[in-house]
């Protein structure tokens, strides 16, 4: 995630009419303002960009997937470990 900003905020200063302010009227320092880099910026930012993308489109799926099939992992694990604990208080309770 930080390398799609840090390009984006870099590509702010290349364009015809740099971005020196966002919309609430805050002064946007320039990191890069030389018009010549632009369109190796726009790449990167959008390849960098697409692949955080892709990233999360396919968390997504496989969570799904898991949701679908039943194999919740991780609730499973603290399930246990829930039900690990509740049979540790259950028996201190008939002890006392």
């Amino acid at each position: 995630m930080l390398a799609t900003t840090l390009t984006g905020w870099a590509m702010a200063g290349t364009g015809r009419v740099p971005l020196r302010q966002d919309l609430l009227g805050i002064e946007i320092p320039l990191i890069v303002q030389d018009r010549a880099l632009r369109p190796l910026l726009e790449e990167s930012h959008k390849i960098i960009g697409g692949g955080r993308t892709a990233g999360a489109r396919g968390r997504s799926a496989r969570a799904f997937n898991d949701a679908l099939t039943g194999r919740l992992h991780l609730a499973s694990g603290l399930l246990a470990g829930a039900s690990g604990l509740l049979a540790a208080a259950c028996s201190l309770s008939t002890l006392a």
